[in-house]
């Protein structure tokens, strides 16, 4: 019995991040030799048992195959020790290491106009802001003017609304003045008007008793004729 503790399928999965059925696929393509759960029957040995260095083999599998993308076959190669793979590794790994570096100067020859275009950027905006803070003084300036001039206006505009009320009542009262002058007049012509038609009804009346007189008298003179 190998020393340390033995870790079931499940646990062994759980561990490495994977499924049972993954785990169970890996150990067969890859031929990883796991202790049993009862090694003593050679008929049933009963279920697989993974020990610490199974734990760091499968850790290697699982780094090669999902993290760096390599293929089961090229994997099942390194771990023979296949020297083709480690000149591909080798090869590979300088290859990455090349295009690091050109990425990191490129990166530079970037970040060294990234930061000419902010300063030139930053000045711009300066200059933008003084101009804004003249615009701004400027309108200040323009603002206060409005405002004295509009006080002014206000101040006009209240006097002519009161000289515009006084001129209004002396109109006013000046036609409520003619009105009863004319309504003065009216009446005294009205007056003198019912005084000639009084004298002419007297005339007449008069006249009328003068002519009844008359006509008795010729009655009169008639019947004495008689």
């Amino acid at each position: 019995m190998p020393e340390g503790r033995l870790y079931k399928p499940a646990e062994t999965a759980e561990r490495l991040g994977i499924t049972t059925m993954l785990l169970n696929k890996w150990v067969q393509h890859f031929g990883v030799k796991t202790e049993w759960s009862n090694p003593s029957n050679p008929e049933n040995k009963g279920h697989r048992r993974y020990t610490e260095e199974n734990l760091k083999l499968l850790l290697t599998i699982k780094e090669k195959v999902q993290d760096q993308n390599w293929s089961w076959d090229k994997t099942k190669a390194f771990l023979a020790g296949d020297e083709t793979v480690d000149v591909q590794l080798r090869t590979g790994l300088e290859s990455e290491i090349a295009e690091l570096r050109k990425e990191l100067f490129l990166d530079r020859e970037k970040n060294q106009h990234f930061q000419e275009s902010l300063i030139s950027s930053l000045a711009a905006l300066t200059n933008q802001i003084e101009e804004m803070r003249k615009e701004n003084a400027g309108l200040k300036l323009m603002i206060n003017q409005q405002e004295t001039s509009d006080l002014q206006l206000n101040d006009k505009s209240t006097l002519n609304h009161e000289d515009f009320e006084h001129e209004r009542k002396r109109i006013a009262e000046e036609v409520v003045s003619e009105v009863f002058q004319k309504i003065d007049e009216k009446r005294s012509e009205q007056e003198k008007q019912n005084e000639k038609t009084s004298i002419i009804k007297d005339n007449v009346k008069d006249e009328t008793e003068e002519t009844k007189r008359k006509g008795s008298f010729l009655n009169f003179l008639k019947i004495f004729k008689k």
